[in-house]
């Protein structure tokens, strides 16, 4: 954490001892109240931890030491420091107050902050990097998944975030044995406050015992569960898929090469579902990996793992290649990276069915395993068949991803997240900026859009009364389903909490302010991309004059869908207050839809002018947007604090 942008336990101190007048119990006070508010910022401070750009390229290491150090050391000593502030903050020491009481708890807060800080930086680490401490008594580097990092980093950020955040967000519960009018209170007053701050710590405690537990399960077990979750995750996937398809089939119709090319995946999504489900079913009839084969000191196994940590990432781009109905080539490329993936993992696992030949009891059971991934591939061979006929693109069998700095390999093995809309800097924005001023521009866009569309409709239906040609309105209809859909987004943006399908906005902590940060750079472009879109089809001089305007409103649009489901998510797992899950569901289900029309609605423009709309525009053209100036990406890496240097600072308090 930069120290000169934030505040700091340090230096709310060092005020005190250069100023003897803010020396009295009531400047304390107020000191130590500043010194939680700096404890709440530091666990909440930037979560929004994720795999590095290049993970698919080059995969984080596999194994690593901090889970261990988690376990074992640092979940453990955040308890002994959450029992000493309640040891220090006992009800029944305030005979005890003076200064050096009260110079004690400023340091015991400094080194809480300091530790705070770098079980932060120990977690973030399982996304970058090998942690370089060495463990004092063994070595243990147990093996870490992309599934196993994503739960404890969750786990870890909700006791930060919410639990110790809550905690911290009450000091006065820890500051009532600090005040000398308290010396005269009973024991009966004494023991109702002691309850009080007992029973603040429980939950914190608990959490801290379930993190533990959940780190001890035996590598097994949470192999398993793994695999349990990346089955989860595609099913999920599929089943947006299939819903996908249905509600355009329904609304809008397709041609049969449409459809096929969006349905197209399934199969291959199926059967890698099932092979997932089989690996999870050890100590079954039908199982496919033997025990044998589970094991952390097994390099061979390290590929398959890597293997099947990918393949719901790479799964998951098919399916936005699906549902977007990209060109047919991005979607046999996505096929091709699956294939790559699950073709690695059948000779891993065949290699070790032929190194037990002769060596183990349970040969028929690893005969029948062969005969049924045999079948299997089969199946898999069939459905990538129909993906070259329905696409008209042939699969690369022999895909490879290729090095980082090769550009065509690096498209090929781009991670389909949305990490980009949060880091976009198109434009400036004031943290200032709340909710209501947000929601008077949404208000402001949805009336500049119904006067577009009267505008656009009046022409349509009046054609006889004003010159325009043929081709100027059938450009003209084709724009006014994209803009009844816009208006109908800013119209559901604005909606009051009461009604259905409420889109939910919380920009409250540092995470949600900056997903808010998104939706505020999208809504200030369109003004100016919806202008330019509007001018292009009133006088539609070529297609190109009209397909650019059009790629450009279509990316800012695009933006407002995966903003939401990604703040939604965050809402649901983190326990907002006031939070109806089902409000969520339903919320997110309209904007499936809204986001499958506005495709549809991207891609009648593109019929009706000729020109073809660039799907993958960004717009780093100067010329393409006023407000779309670009910005230096920030560089949030923070360097730990040598323990020299803590005990220099240290020093200050003694």
């Amino acid at each position: 954490m930069d120290s000169e942008a934030e505040p700091t336990i340090i230096a709310i101190y060092a005020r005190f001892i250069k100023d003897p007048e803010k020396r009295t119990e009531d400047g304390y006070q107020d000191g130590f109240r500043e010194a939680f508010d700096v404890l709440r910022l530091t666990v909440t401070y930037d979560w929004d931890i994720r795999a590095p750009q290049t993970e698919v390229e080059e995969p984080y290491a596999l194994e690593s030491d901090i889970p261990y150090r988690l376990r074992e050391e640092l979940l453990p000593q955040l308890k002994e420091r959450l029992t000493l502030l309640s040891s220090m903050a006992d009800p029944a020491s305030t005979q005890n107050v003076s200064e050096a009481k009260y110079n004690e708890f400023f340091e015991f807060l400094f080194k809480l902050e300091l530790y705070l800080e770098k079980f932060y930086g120990t977690t973030d680490k399982m996304w970058h990097d090998r942690s370089n401490k060495r463990i004092p008594k063994a070595a243990v580097m147990e093996p870490l998944s992309r599934f196993r990092r994503q739960h404890i980093t969750d786990q870890v950020k909700h006791l930060f975030t919410i639990t110790l955040d809550k905690l911290f967000s009450e000091p006065d519960r820890f500051l009532w044995s600090f005040c000398e009018s308290n010396k005269a209170a009973d024991d009966q007053a004494i023991i109702v406050k002691r309850a009080e701050l007992e029973n603040a710590l429980i939950t914190a405690n608990e959490e801290i015992d379930d993190i533990i537990d959940w780190l001890r399960k035996p590598f097994l077990s949470v192999t398993i569960e793994d695999w349990q979750n990346s089955a989860k995750e595609i099913e999920l996937m599929l089943l947006r898929l299939t819903s996908v398809t249905i509600v355009l089939v329904k609304q809008h119709g397709l041609s049969s090469r449409q459809l096929k090319c969006m349905r197209v995946g399934i199969p291959v999504i199926k059967l890698c579902r099932l092979l997932f489900k089989r690996f999870s079913r050890l100590n079954s009839q039908d199982f496919l990996l033997p025990n044998s084969f589970i094991d952390s000191n097994i390099e061979s196994f390290h590929e398959f793992l890597e293997a099947t940590n990918l393949v719901p990432l790479v799964i998951g781009r098919l399916v936005i290649a699906s549902v977007s109905r990209s060109s047919p080539r991005e979607i046999s490329k996505s096929v091709a990276f699956v294939n790559f993936l699950l073709q690695k993992c059948l000779l891993i696992l065949r290699q070790h069915w032929d190194s037990l030949t002769g060596k183990v009891d349970d040969a028929i059971q690893i005969e029948n395993a062969s005969q049924w991934l045999d079948a299997w591939a089969v199946q898999l061979n069939y459905a990538m068949l129909n993906i070259e006929n329905a696409t008209g693109q042939e699969i690369d069998r022999t895909y490879v991803p290729g090095p980082p700095d090769d550009s065509e390999a690096s498209d090929d093995l781009e991670i389909w997240d949305d990490s980009e809309i949060s880091d976009d800097s198109d434009v400036s924005f004031e943290p200032d900026v709340s909710l209501r001023e947000t929601k008077e521009e949404w208000q402001l866009l949805a009336r500049q859009l119904e006067e577009n569309l009267n505008t656009l409709l009046e022409i349509s239906n009046r054609e006889e009364e004003y010159v325009v040609s043929a081709r100027q309105l059938e450009c003209i209809r084709a724009g006014i389903p994209l803009f009844k859909l816009c208006r109908l987004l800013f119209a559901k943006l604005t909606r009051p909490a009461n009604k259905r399908y409420t889109f939910l906005i919380d920009s409250s902590t540092d995470t949600t302010v900056n997903q808010f940060k998104g939706l505020i750079t999208a809504t200030r472009a369109l003004p100016e991309a919806m202008e330019r879109f509007v001018d292009s089809i009133h006088s539609p001089d070529s297609p190109r004059g009209i397909s650019r305007p059009s790629a450009i409103l279509n990316y800012w649009l695009k933006k407002f869908s995966p903003i939401l489901w990604k703040h939604w998510d965050f809402l649901t797992e983190n326990d907002f207050p006031a939070i109806d899950p089902v409000s969520i569901d339903n919320a997110s289900e309209w904007l499936d839809m809204w986001n499958s029309q506005l495709q549809c609605a991207m891609e009648n423009v593109e019929k009706a002018t000729g020109g073809e709309i660039d799907w993958s525009y960004r717009p780093n053209d100067p010329e393409d947007s006023e407000v779309s100036r670009g910005s230096d990406e920030l560089n949030e890496a923070e360097e730990e604090e040598e323990s020299d240097e803590e005990e220099n600072e240290i020093r200050m308090f003694r």
